[in-house]
């Protein structure tokens, strides 16, 4: 679980076997209210490129807010039951709103018209229109779905972000590891690098351009910065011993990372402008997994200088040489438990999502902790959780579990009450992390 204590403490990472990616939506059975998603109008002579009502269905359904109604032969059923009205029909199943849509080819332009009608309000409360390419005919749908999700609830959707993750596979007895990018349902994977040596850690740059991740290539960790318009890849800082968890700064000019220098791993912060390194953490205790606030004013990080790992938070302020100074100190976030550790802040920063561990506990815990009451509420519970990641618009979590031995990708609201299981066949996924918009 906490891989960045286990390398430094041991420098060795898991052998997983991995293969090829195909996704797997299950969900429970809860009290949400129903979708129904008929089949877009199409008068087309071949099928879509993508199908777009499953893309929309797949979207709406992972939000962890609705349920989808089976939308398979649903005029027949209506004139089954012989009701007066289409209306009738939602009523009686229960169904809250409805989408349908028409699409039209012009010039090898696909034009689709489509509208979200509110059955408790008995109107059309969106009625859109949007062009698309074949080629971004899948963005396209991410796109309507984002827009259906934000008149529904007010809420930013973010079905058209990205993912990060690392997977490992091993051919002719050699060792393979590929980070990946693929769309936030898991479809559309791109291998961004391969690697004989290990991978770990990826971050996004905030405006989604660049990454930084660490790689083990020479056998030393070093953090490298990755610009996925040109695939340009450079390393950050050349320095003895350690180097992981890099996080970038919500302006961009700055990455946390650390670095033990040939020392005990601690907290730095590189100015990209200036490349000068400030050293945040010191001591002999371990610091390790810092992750910027959203105001850019204060660091989380992980670190073992108090009774147990726990959660702290370090106030610095960057000066006109690009050095950073630590103000007051450090302030320690967590005290309930054995292990608290990998913070990650929600966007409106009053919350942070992170993995717990109880005296007494088997398990490792994903929680929420309130930082302005200090209540936690516990997400989710396996033998195995890691890299919790939060949606861009704080509706979501995102990280990797343990199911009947493999490890999957689970999607949780924000109260835990409702989970979604991306299972990607054969792989065991780790170092999950969303993109920003």
């Amino acid at each position: 679980m906490l891989r960045l204590f286990i390398f430094i403490f041991s420098m060795l990472l898991s052998n997983l076997v991995y293969s090829e990616v195909t996704i797997e939506i299950k969900k429970k059975n809860h009290n949400l209210p129903y979708i129904l998603v008929t089949p877009f109008v199409w008068n087309g002579d071949v099928i879509l490129p993508e199908d777009i009502v499953q893309i929309i269905e797949n979207d709406l359904n992972l939000s962890c807010r609705f349920k989808i109604f089976d939308s398979s032969n649903y005029f027949a059923k209506i004139a089954t039951e012989k009701l007066a009205d289409e209306s009738n029909y939602l009523l009686l199943h229960n169904i809250a709103f409805k989408i349908s849509g028409e699409i039209i080819l012009i010039n090898n332009i696909y034009h689709i018209s489509y509208k979200l009608f509110d059955v408790a309000k008995k109107q059309y409360i969106l009625e859109d229109k949007i062009v698309s390419s074949a080629y971004n005919l899948r963005n396209t749908s991410h796109q309507m779905s984002d827009n259906i999700f934000n008149k529904i609830t007010g809420i930013k959707g973010d079905f058209l972000t990205k993912i990060l993750y690392v997977k490992h596979s091993i051919k002719n007895n050699i060792n393979i590891y590929q980070l990946c990018c693929a769309d936030a349902d898991g479809y559309n994977t791109e291998v961004l690098f391969s690697s004989k040596q290990p991978i770990i850690s990826p971050c996004w740059s905030p405006d989604g351009k660049q990454i930084a991740y660490v790689s083990f290539e020479d056998n030393k960790s070093k953090i490298y910065i990755h610009n996925l318009e040109t695939g340009h890849r450079s390393i950050i800082i050349n320095s003895k011993g350690i180097q992981s968890s890099p996080d970038w700064s919500p302006n961009g000019e700055s990455i946390a990372l650390v670095a033990s220098n040939g020392n005990d791993p601690n907290i730095y912060i590189i100015d990209l402008t200036t490349k000068r390194l400030s050293q945040i953490t010191y001591g002999l205790s371990i610091s390790s997994e810092p992750s910027w606030m959203p105001d850019g004013k204060s660091l989380l990080f992980t670190s073992s200088r108090g009774n147990g790992v726990h959660i702290y938070q370090a106030f610095v302020e960057k000066q006109a040489n690009g050095r950073f100074n630590v103000n007051g100190g450090y302030k320690q976030i967590t005290n309930d438990g054995l292990l608290n550790a990998r913070a990650r802040p929600f966007p409106d920063g009053k919350h942070i999502v992170l993995i717990n561990k109880q005296e007494n506990q088997k398990d490792f815990n994903i929680a929420i902790l309130n930082l302005e009451n200090q209540k936690t509420k516990i997400i989710s519970t396996s033998t195995y959780e890691d890299s919790p990641s939060v949606s861009k618009n704080g509706q979501r979590i995102l990280f990797s579990t343990n199911q009947q031995k493999n490890e999957i990708l689970k999607i949780s609201s924000i109260n835990g009450n409702v989970k979604n299981y991306i299972s990607i066949k054969d792989i065991n996924c780790r170092e999950v992390t969303w993109r920003p918009y």
